[in-house]
């Protein structure tokens, strides 16, 4: 519950801090509704069957793998967007110009609508039985299924598919932080303009490298690591709680690293502020300031 509430923030509140017209706002957007996605799944499907496992609505096997589906489709949006992101930021430092051409409004949300149409594609091979994905009560976590077809489609066509996706995104934001570190090097700064721009070097990197880190743990952890535990509880530990904890600590990540959006957390109520836009990093950013009302 914490991480849905942590998710939510982000996705309910994101908007206070950058205008929802732009690409960055709108995949973090996507990317907090797929953590919710998740984690709401296991809130209301996957730990009321641990606790009630003799409540029958709960054991209907179409519900399972139909929710087993859907968290699948979440997961992989999630994935597809963090390497849109990482893209978008790239491109708006290296490229600004050809940036403000490619991700435009329109753009943006074609791209968005490409991703979840794919994730949901991508997911219709569990709707078969011998391939499926589902919440398993004697393993305490979703589970492929345990046949030829349930192990190739575990470690060829997700956890190969995932790791390249994260290892890209991880090059990516090697390059952005290469190429925002080169802008500065040969620049002449007052000692508040080098602090700030260490400070927000820092934080991209942090951000990055955190995100990164965390989505390759859960990854290797649930296709890797959980087929070397033999009882329930290390299987749930590494499977379902492992993918929970990505999902809950990719938004705590997000407002630590944005301390725009950890202002509004600070004053959720403010009243008597508007939002000012400044630009940061090739990217628009809104920070609260006095007027009348939140825009």
């Amino acid at each position: 519950m914490a991480g849905i509430t942590v998710s939510a923030f982000v996705l309910t509140f994101i908007r206070r801090v950058d205008s929802f017209k732009n690409a960055f706002v709108k995949f973090n957007i996507s990317q907090s509704i797929g953590d919710v996605v998740v984690l709401t799944v296991f809130a209301v499907h996957a730990a009321p069957m641990t606790y009630f496992p003799d409540t029958k609505f709960l054991k209907i096997s179409l519900l399972n793998h139909l929710l087993g589906q859907f968290c699948a489709i979440a997961y992989v949006a999630c994935i597809y967007t963090h390497l849109m992101i990482a893209l978008n930021r790239f491109t708006a430092i290296a490229f600004p110009l050809k940036n403000r051409l490619i991700f435009t409004p329109r753009n943006s949300n074609l791209i968005l609508l490409a991703v979840w149409m794919l994730s949901a594609l991508q997911a219709i091979i569990y709707s078969f039985p011998t391939c499926s994905f589902y919440y398993s009560l004697p393993n305490y976590g979703f589970i492929y299924a345990p046949t030829h077809c349930g192990y190739i489609v575990k470690f060829i066509y997700d956890f190969c598919q995932f790791i390249f996706i994260i290892i890209i995104v991880g090059i990516i934001d090697s390059a952005t932080i290469y190429k925002i570190h080169k802008a500065f090097a040969n620049v002449s700064l007052s000692s508040d303009d080098q602090r700030r721009r260490a400070y927000r070097e820092a934080r991209l990197f942090l951000q990055a490298f955190l995100q990164d880190s965390v989505f390759l743990t859960g990854l290797v952890s649930f296709m890797i690591i959980s087929t070397f535990m033999h009882t329930p509880w290390q299987i749930f530990f590494t499977t379902t709680f492992a993918w929970e904890m990505v999902h809950a600590v990719d938004g705590v990540i997000t407002i630590a690293c944005n301390p725009e959006l950890s202002a509004v957390l600070l004053h959720p109520c403010a009243s008597g502020r508007k939002v000012v836009t400044v630009r940061s990093e090739g990217t628009s950013i809104k920070r609260i300031g006095a007027a009348s009302h939140y825009l």
